[in-house]
């Protein structure tokens, strides 16, 4: 039998994350060992109720400083190695928890010794319904999907999304981390090349189906409509320069390495195109690819 966590990062996320514990407690410890919560700046609230509820295999830990996402996941992954588990399944205080999904990862993960990761199928429901295929790509391409699910059992992939990502931990163990220094945005994509980097496997698997909610909306460029991320105006200097801060730290090939210039490149032409607020995410998407550039690592400018 394969040792499991689950490692869910909070912030400002009391409600949301009670919820994802309340969910987790009847699967501890049939599917799940040891439950870690990473918190930044908590309230008190959520270590008052892991108390009150007498939740013994449940671990909270609370930073003094916001660790951003890139921050709270490496602190996750390290602590799921620490404990000495086989896996660890991450998930976003957003995020879902759904036993057969977890077990169908586990499984999966556990019949390959080679693998880094296991990802659950992503359905984007403000997409259209839209199967996700993104990370069967080696460049850092824009969303791509399709309305029908891989004809495969599983699919192999350079990258996925942390939330809801079963992570093997003997890549941990062995040196491969995510860059805590990200602070926020990206560090799903280096960590995934650093997995690969490594000669570790990662793979979607198709019946472990997931159904998206990623902040998603229209805008309208003449008679075109697109679908594109709603993040806030700030998230664009992580955008910039955290896939700048990737190709520099990454051991790819030149020429993928300079897609992530060139997507960044694309970014700036989309803010002045077909974003809202332009010249602000134009002057953070900037600042960010000097940063980046340079290479500056850690929480920014902005929030």
């Amino acid at each position: 039998m394969s040792r499991v966590g689950l490692a869910i990062s909070a912030y400002r996320s009391d409600a949301s994350v009670e919820r994802l514990l309340r969910l987790a407690a009847p699967m501890v410890p049939s599917v799940f060992e040891r439950v870690l919560v990473v918190d930044s700046l908590g309230s008190g609230a959520l270590s008052a109720l892991i108390e009150r509820e007498s939740w013994s295999a449940v671990e909270y830990v609370n930073s003094p400083v916001n660790l951003g996402s890139a921050g709270n996941l490496s602190a996750r992954l390290q602590w799921s190695a620490d404990q000495g588990l086989d896996f660890v399944y991450a998930v976003n205080h957003d995020g879902e928890l759904e036993e057969q999904v977890v077990r169908r990862l586990v499984a999966f993960a556990a019949s390959r010794p080679a693998v880094g990761a296991a990802y659950p199928l992503r359905v984007y429901s403000r997409r259209g319904g839209l199967y996700e295929f993104t990370g069967t790509s080696r460049f850092p391409r824009p969303f791509l999907g399709s309305k029908t699910a891989p004809t495969e059992a599983a699919m192999r992939v350079y990258w996925a999304s942390s939330n809801g990502a079963l992570y093997a931990c003997r890549p941990i163990r062995q040196g491969a981390l995510p860059y805590g220094d990200f602070w926020m945005g990206w560090e799903d994509l280096a960590y995934g090349w650093q997995l690969e980097d490594a000669g570790f496997e990662q793979w979607v698997v198709r019946d472990a189906v997931v159904v998206d909610d990623y902040e998603y909306g229209q805008s309208r460029v003449g008679p075109v409509e697109l679908n594109l991320s709603q993040k806030p105006n700030w998230y664009s200097y992580y955008v910039a320069r955290n896939l700048l801060l990737t190709a520099r730290r990454s051991h790819r090939p030149l020429a993928i390495r300079g897609a992530l210039v060139a997507r960044v490149v694309a970014e700036c032409l989309a803010a002045t195109t077909v974003r809202s607020e332009r010249r602000e995410k134009l002057r953070l998407l900037l600042k960010g690819a000097i940063d980046g550039t340079l290479g500056r690592a850690g929480k920014g400018p902005v929030p």
